[in-house]
């Protein structure tokens, strides 16, 4: 399966939507701030972890995609 196959897509969708908006999300503060506008301050085990929601998302997005295809693949080896 190569990596353009319509199949990719409408499985993934729901990542890739994610991660699209995400990034423009972060894109379009770049433009309006000159910055990625970051309001969560995280210190627990580390004092850097400053980021907002729009990373949250990216992560979120990224451990979909390897969660779906975890799934995918998993099914595909079940039949």
């Amino acid at each position: 399966m190569n990596l353009w196959s319509k199949v990719i897509f409408v499985f993934f969708v729901i990542p890739f939507s994610i991660l699209l908006a995400s990034a423009s999300s972060n894109v379009l503060d770049r433009f309006i701030h000159q910055g990625v506008v970051d309001y969560v301050y995280y210190h627990g085990f580390f004092n850097f972890a400053v980021f907002n929601f729009a990373d949250v998302m990216i992560d979120f997005s990224i451990v979909m995609l390897i969660w779906f295809n975890w799934r995918r693949d998993a099914k595909s080896n079940n039949k």
